[in-house]
């Protein structure tokens, strides 16, 4: 008789008779049918521990990445002459836990006017917090103010939140967004379009912060002015505020020391900028 289920395997250990017996003269010994029921539970439980262990760790792997694939969004940003859809989907991003996290894998741009595609943008991998909203993970705007906008997506996010970019400007001639690194170094980017200027802030710590100013002149960054502050992990040894400034072509540098903190850079609309 085949026993394919455990009540299958109970019933048949409690409607059977078992005995055992020694060699000798002596009545058999009847072993009871709990007894039994315990053997047979053991020798099921056996049966199912090996068949799992011999289950194919692929198999095992794909059924996990199907249900992954089933988390898989689409964002969608749009201007006036190009709709972009970013592609989210899981990664695998190792350790003990086995972690799957969210990344951009691909961005699909579109022209508004006929709905053809125009290209397939594959950025780096970099796995998204959960609390992070779509407007600060990608961003459409005009970086290099030559009048159409660019596409710029996080790369890099600090646990105080400071974050950075990859930058794609668009070429007119080509009708393409190009990646570029011109501001690639750069942390919390801000652009003023009124005033055409860029500016950043950081901070590294507690004893170093500042921010700068810049502006493109011929395609190229030129920096206007920049405000930095140091200070020692001696709370007694007094701050340096570095300033530096563009003059006639050149960066004229001036240093004064404080006792308490002064500049304000952690902003969008730039003091600098007066």
């Amino acid at each position: 008789m085949g026993i394919k289920t455990f009540e299958q395997l109970i019933n048949f250990g409690a409607g059977s008779q078992f005995s055992v017996s020694k060699a000798t003269s002596a009545k058999p010994k009847t072993v009871s049918v709990n007894f039994m029921k315990t053997i047979l539970i053991q020798i099921y439980a056996l049966t199912l521990f090996l068949s799992c262990s011999q289950s194919n760790p692929k198999d095992i792997e794909q059924n996990k990445t199907q249900s992954i694939k089933e988390n898989v969004k689409k964002w969608q940003f749009k201007d006036n002459q190009h709709l972009f859809i970013l592609t989210i989907d899981t990664v695998f991003c190792g350790g003990t836990t086995r972690k799957y996290s969210p990344t951009v894998t691909s961005i699909d741009v579109y022209d508004v006017k006929d709905g053809k595609q125009i290209q397939t943008i594959v950025p780096d991998t970099f796995l998204l917090d959960k609390f992070l909203d779509s407007s600060i993970v990608f961003i459409v705007e005009d970086m290099n103010f030559d009048g159409v906008n660019d596409i710029r997506l996080i790369n890099w996010l600090g646990t105080d939140l400071q974050k950075s970019y990859s930058f794609w400007f668009y070429n007119i001639q080509v009708q393409q967004f190009q990646f570029d690194t011109t501001l690639a170094n750069f942390v919390n980017p801000y652009f003023d379009q009124s005033k055409k200027t860029f500016h950043t802030w950081w901070r590294t710590g507690f004893t170093n912060y500042g921010h700068a100013l810049y502006k493109f002149e011929n395609d190229k960054l030129q920096l206007i002015t920049e405000e930095e502050e140091n200070w020692d992990i001696n709370p007694a040894t007094p701050g340096t505020i570095t300033l530096r400034q563009r003059s006639y072509g050149k960066i004229e540098e001036i240093e004064k020391k404080v006792k308490e903190p002064t500049i304000e850079y952690a902003h969008e609309k730039c003091s600098l900028d007066k």
